[in-house]
């Protein structure tokens, strides 16, 4: 049965620990005002100890969450602060998610890394996938030290599990990358003969309904109010709206329409081609005419 802890406290020691692993000031103020306005409605419920049926009856009754997602950023701030007062609840302390391109190794793990890496090469991976990759296993070092893990082959099924259970107040769609970068890496660390065991085959199976990953579904009228709601009186509002109606009216991807060039647009054919970063392959897609006006008034 878990310890009582007291609502006063958790948010003390959650501080404590946010303010050890070095999370930005602003994140700091922004979670303790929304701890502030949890701790007062705690006072007036009468409730001193935190658990779990206490947050669930607050966000319902505040945001009728999770019924309702979060329709404005600060009650989605709300919702992540909450988030961290879970985890150090549960178990005592946090993960501190990177999004940050430079990737700071711990030795103990850099040849794992290293062998990560290899391995996806040989599938073909891009560098984009890779560095994402990369990105989340440092997640997972972090944890690993945490438990003063420096042995990849200490680790058991149980690490595995209590990292993966670390990561369940993320999105289902973190989560299930979380998985998928961790599989990679077992398999590259077993292949490599880092490992004596081939720790993918631990690895918690969740299961995820298909609709969680289902891209959201814009109207054609919601399309014209962001594209209308762009202001085009600047060079800026105009390369902003060029590259939402490249998005809008063909569906190309982000990586590919920050790599696109001039020279891949063909004038006299009305078609832009190139070579698509993500699998590699040529792509032509129609120049519309909406999309070739746009792109000369910001020109």
């Amino acid at each position: 049965m878990k310890k009582k802890i007291t609502i006063d406290y958790l948010i003390t020691k959650t501080k404590d620990v946010m303010t050890k692993e070095k999370f930005r000031k602003n994140t700091m103020i922004e979670y303790d005002r929304h701890w502030k306005r949890m701790a007062k409605y705690a006072e007036i419920e009468g409730t001193m100890y935190f658990t779990m049926e206490f947050v669930n009856h607050y966000l319902k009754d505040v945001f009728n969450y999770p019924e309702d997602r979060p329709t404005r950023s600060c009650h989605a701030s709300h919702i992540r602060a909450f988030k961290k007062l879970i985890e150090i609840y549960l178990h005592g302390y946090t993960l501190k998610r990177s999004h940050s391109n430079f990737h700071v190794v711990p030795d103990e793990f850099k040849a794992a890394t290293e062998a990560y890496e290899n391995h996806c090469k040989r599938r073909n991976n891009t560098e984009e996938t890779i560095k994402r990759g990369k990105n989340y296993l440092n997640n997972f070092y972090a944890f690993l030290l945490k438990k003063d893990i420096h042995d990849l082959n200490k680790i058991t099924a149980k690490d595995i599990s209590e990292f993966i259970i670390c990561t369940l107040p993320y999105s289902k769609k973190s989560v299930y990358r979380n998985l998928r970068f961790l599989k990679g890496l077992f398999r590259a660390l077993y292949f490599e003969e880092l490992t004596e065991k081939d720790f993918s085959k631990e690895m918690p199976k969740l299961y995820f309904n298909d609709a969680d990953f289902s891209p959201p579904i814009w109207s054609k009228d919601e399309i014209n109010r962001i594209l209308d709601a762009v202001d085009q009186g600047s060079p800026i509002g105009k390369r902003d709206y060029v590259m939402l109606l490249l998005v809008a009216r063909t569906g190309i991807r982000n990586s590919d329409l920050r790599r696109l060039k001039l020279t891949d647009i063909n004038w006299d054919t009305k078609e832009i081609s190139f070579e698509q970063y993500k699998t590699k392959q040529p792509l032509t897609l129609p120049l519309l005419e909406d999309v070739g006006w746009a792109i000369i008034e910001y020109l």
